[in-house]
């Protein structure tokens, strides 16, 4: 795959990535005792779901909400309106309900993709207009038609909204082009195959509605041909790390306090906090630890 900055778009990106490594993993979740995964062929094949659902002519530039608690489902969300020229708009559904109402209607998104469990809460809060547009995020499973693909992306047409946490004021969207949602993430990934020479292998807990994660645990991996294993359940997390056979993990201090705490009742030892007990404990040197 040739990592180009200018010109690039998700589509292309996608693209490139199925035609350099086809077969090759590049997505695994665990889901109730259920294994989802997609090989890069896959992935980019699936991508047209949200244009289907959603109509070619209303998802070209619009912004679409996604708001859900499965995270494999939201990064797929994601990809697939950038891909069909859509703006992407992933909401943090911990949020109190009235920041998320203000940032929905600041948004005025074409469609929202939301929890099924989710939709009912919403009446009465949101305009019926509003209740109106929104879609079931399963439905991206659903078996659909793929004839009509959609059109070429501009580089410089937008990808994405990212919002900040609020912790210390109101959040605030920021709106991302295709080709900078995608280019500081090649310098990166050159670096990474020059140092390493292997494929990047992530292991992701963080948060997919703020950039860190998604540029370091799924566009680095999805540019050297590598692959994300994405963990939904916080109990299964150190299981999970383990049998993920990763060489990064990417996380803040918190987490891996909480890994030092089952390794802790694991072993019985009084270790004390540090990124090497973590490494060494886990997988040993081919992990590299980012916190």
């Amino acid at each position: 795959m040739k990592l180009n900055v200018t010109g690039m778009t998700v589509q292309q990106m996608l693209k490139d990535a199925s035609d350099s490594y086809g077969d090759f993993l590049c997505v695994k979740c665990k889901k109730s005792n259920k294994i989802i995964q997609f090989t890069y062929r896959e992935y980019e094949c699936a991508m047209p779901f949200s244009m289907h659902l959603i109509g070619k002519q209303r998802i070209r530039g619009a912004r679409i909400a996604i708001l859900t608690k499965d995270r494999e489902l939201l990064l797929r969300w994601m990809f697939s309106v950038m891909y069909c020229g859509g703006v992407a708009v992933p909401l943090n559904p911990d949020l109190d309900v009235t920041t998320l109402k203000q940032i929905i209607e600041n948004v005025e998104p074409e469609a929202i993709a939301i929890d099924n469990e989710m939709i009912n809460s919403w009446k009465g809060v949101l305009s019926e207009d509003l209740l109106e547009c929104m879609i079931s995020v399963e439905e991206a499973d659903s078996e659909l038609s793929y004839d009509n693909v959609p059109d070429p992306v501009k580089s410089d047409s937008p990808a994405i909204i990212v919002y900040t946490s609020g912790t210390t004021g109101k959040p605030k969207g920021v709106v991302i082009n295709n080709e900078n949602f995608l280019g500081n993430n090649v310098p990166a990934s050159l670096s990474w195959l020059k140092v390493t020479k292997k494929p990047l292998h992530a292991f992701s807990v963080m948060p997919f509605y703020h950039v860190m994660a998604i540029a370091v645990d799924v566009l680095m991996p999805f540019m050297t041909g590598g692959s994300v294993t994405i963990e939904n359940d916080k109990n299964n997390l150190l299981k999970g790390l383990l049998e993920s056979k990763c060489n990064l993990f990417v996380c803040v201090p918190m987490i891996l306090d909480y890994i030092l705490v089952m390794l802790k009742s694991t072993a019985g030892e009084d270790n004390t906090l540090s990124k090497e007990t973590i490494k060494n404990s886990v997988l040993g040197n081919n992990l590299e630890v980012i916190a």
